[in-house]
């Protein structure tokens, strides 16, 4: 059944179920053992080619630390301190395609903010400007310590994954 998903991870539990001939519920349950959790997998986020090797030397990199700026003589600087390990204008290293899954806005902050935004009903644009403005505030140290945590944990999965979709083994 493992070698099924790791075939096509596309395929549903019902299809490896009916497949397999194993009921639905015990496909779930065997695929919980071994970490694998269900995941909706959006099309754009398909990765192609050297993408899978471009997650992982990006993770990498991450995981060794990372510059926040670019001007001239700080790439000097990280040239001759970070050879190889930055990324940006005249870096080895470029920013993996497709990569929602490892961008913290995308999979952490933009939700809270969200759900503190859209806590009650639209009104007028004025008010949803002074709700993301208010909800921008609300967001912590301790909040930005668990975006790092989440983030180190999904940089870590996905090198065990070999730069592959990961999403599923997170749980």
């Amino acid at each position: 059944m493992l070698a099924a998903v790791a075939h096509n991870p596309y395929n549903s539990t019902r299809q490896i179920s009916r497949g397999s001939g194993i009921s639905q519920s015990s496909v779930v349950r065997i695929l919980h053992l071994d970490n694998f959790h269900p995941y909706q997998l959006s099309v754009h986020q398909k990765l192609h080619g050297r993408d899978f090797d471009k997650c992982v030397q990006f993770c990498d990199w991450l995981l060794d630390g990372c510059p926040a700026h670019y001007t001239r003589y700080l790439l000097q600087i990280l040239n001759r301190i970070f050879p190889n390990r930055w990324i940006g204008h005249g870096s080895n290293i470029v920013w993996p395609a497709r990569l929602p899954n490892l961008t913290s806005l995308d999979y952490l902050i933009w939700g809270t903010l969200k759900n503190e935004v859209y806590r009650k009903p639209r009104t007028t644009a004025e008010d949803m400007r002074e709700r993301i403005i208010s909800a921008c505030v609300t967001i912590n140290e301790k909040t930005l310590e668990k975006v790092l945590h989440s983030l180190v944990i999904r940089l870590r999965k996905c090198i065990d994954c070999n730069g592959q979709h990961f999403e599923h083994r997170l749980k």
